[in-house]
């Protein structure tokens, strides 16, 4: 398991989470200002690749001179360098439902709620 902290880039850490783990083949797991990404089978997570999806993100976004992506151990911190935070209009963004067993994400309450169905049945 890989965690990746994204407390200066909250508003970003749902596609963040998307991106980083569609690059590197694991599964995702969204908390509160950060995300863990786990493996899909037994082997363990690549740092360097998450680290290197991570800047190609923020690079995509024009902001590899505001943030530094710092490895440790088994955690990726995502630092402001210039003090400045990623903010985005929270009216817009419904927020996402991560399911807790696969992964599975979506921004519909409703899809969530079905998607956990088949968990339980």
């Amino acid at each position: 398991m890989l965690t990746i902290h994204c407390d200066d880039v909250k508003a970003i850490r749902h596609e963040l989470a998307v991106y980083v783990s569609d690059q590197i083949g694991a599964v995702p797991t969204l908390k509160t200002s950060e995300f863990v990404l786990s493996p899909v089978e037994d082997e363990p997570i690549d740092k360097t690749l998450a680290v290197t999806a991570i800047r190609e993100y923020i690079e995509s976004l024009g902001e590899t001179h505001n943030f530094d992506i710092i490895p440790v151990q088994n955690e990726i911190f995502i630092k402001s360098i210039t003090g400045k935070i990623i903010e985005r209009d929270t009216r817009k963004d419904p927020g996402m439902f991560s399911c807790p067993h696969c992964g599975f994400l979506t921004k519909y309450e409703e899809e969530y709620q079905t998607h956990i169905k088949i968990h339980y049945f």
